[in-house]
């Protein structure tokens, strides 16, 4: 999906707005790829007069050629939110949606403050993968919290759960980790029925001092162990009937160890044979510290410039 994010060099005069940002890839109607850019906007880089800031967000996505082919820009609005409490870590959740077809494309994200003048961008390559008739996988999307109730804004909303993205990776070691993904194109039997198996692993970066950032830039598969026993090692077998699966998994931090993980999860069709598999890397950082700087802003705490949803795929 991406090989290195690059983080561009600013006017003079400008200051840097450094935020989270990460990306996930599903399939999406007529043959197209649903991306999925998640951002964690944090409180204490942006300007908030009289308790109410505002940050105008843009994603642009340009062809081999430089052409661009896809832009959508929004304004995301804190109100409600007394600056004197703040602390550093806190951050603002937002997600852009767009569809492209297959192919190789890079992706631009930029934020821009209007109170203070900041603004950042960072670029990446991004390929939109094909999907096609045999087993195929979305990308593995961390997550702070996936639940059946309706506690957040509807474009969080991936069938009958809501989805809250962790754009940051760093959770803290005293509550769960989530993770969504999507399994496509499971074969059905005679009766009309599904097998597979979903096999997941943790395994830890020996680099503990490594960062999330220059983890995602240089490469995970580069950075984490090789031969290494993992800590954790899960599989089960699931029946169904439907071709399309959203599975959702929450994985126990306590059995974890701190610093940089990874969790690979492996399906497997067990009536074709076919088996796929996604990697995901995230921090895992003790308590006391994180949930003093990973304080999170929900709720009516944000407004959004302009609604955007996904809503639920149709199955097949």
């Amino acid at each position: 999906m991406a090989s290195t994010p690059e983080y561009f060099d600013l006017p003079p005069g400008i200051e840097p707005l450094e935020f989270y940002y990460d990306v996930a890839r599903f399939r999406a109607e007529e043959g197209k790829t649903g991306v999925e850019v998640y951002y964690g906007v944090p409180t204490l880089e942006v300007g908030i007069e009289n308790e109410n800031g505002h940050v105008r967000r843009s994603v642009v996505i340009s062809d081999d050629e430089g052409e661009e082919v896809f832009r959508t820009r929004d304004d995301l609005y804190f109100g409600g939110i007394d600056a004197r409490q703040l602390k550093k870590g806190t951050f603002v959740p937002d997600m852009a949606y767009l569809e492209v077809p297959p192919g190789t494309y890079r992706l631009a994200v930029h934020l821009a403050d209007v109170n203070s003048g900041k603004w950042g961008v960072y670029v990446q390559d991004l390929e939109a993968q094909v999907f096609s008739d045999s087993l195929a996988m979305s990308d593995l999307e961390l997550a702070w919290s996936i639940g059946e109730e309706e506690g957040f804004h509807d474009k969080y909303r991936k069938g009958d759960v809501w989805v809250m993205p962790m754009p940051s990776r760093s959770f803290v070691n005293d509550r769960s980790v989530f993770v969504y993904y999507e399994v496509y194109n499971l074969k059905r039997d005679e009766f009309g029925q599904t097998r597979y198996k979903v096999s997941y692993t943790i395994q830890q970066d020996m680099r503990s001092g490594s960062s999330i950032f220059g983890l995602l830039s240089g490469g995970f598969k580069k950075l984490m162990a090789r031969g290494r026993k993992p800590q954790v090692a899960v599989s089960y077998e699931h029946a169904g009937r439907d071709v399309w699966e959203p599975i959702h998994l929450e994985l126990d931090s306590k059995k974890m160890i701190l610093g940089l993980n990874q969790v690979e999860v492996e399906v497997t069709d067990l009536l074709s044979g076919q088996s796929v598999k996604r990697e995901a890397i995230f921090r895992l950082e003790p308590a006391p510290q994180v949930a003093e700087r990973q304080q999170r802003i929900q709720g009516d705490d944000v407004r959004q410039g302009r609604r955007g949803r996904r809503g639920e795929r149709q199955r097949q």
